[in-house]
């Protein structure tokens, strides 16, 4: 009886460790295949000394006012070298 149960166990982990295997394969995989070229940077800002700020950069492209009290800034693409 005490082998059959440590068998079943025995089956039971070695399904564990294999599918956790290909979850941990596909999520380095999908990692790796993230699209980030197209990815802007648009911080909303709510503060009006930090939306000045913003704007007073030489990388200020545009910005665009979403409500009252809030303002979306966006600046130019940083160039990673």
């Amino acid at each position: 009886m005490c082998t059959a149960q440590h068998s079943i166990r025995m089956r039971h982990w070695i399904l564990i460790e294999s599918n956790l295997a290909k979850q941990q394969a596909s999520a380095t995989f999908g990692k790796t295949l993230k699209q980030l070229r197209d990815r802007v940077n648009r911080p909303l800002i709510a503060d009006s000394k930090k939306v000045m700020k913003a704007v007073s950069k030489p990388s200020f492209c545009h910005s665009e006012i979403v409500n009252d009290d809030l303002v979306m800034v966006r600046g130019s693409d940083r160039k990673s070298s």
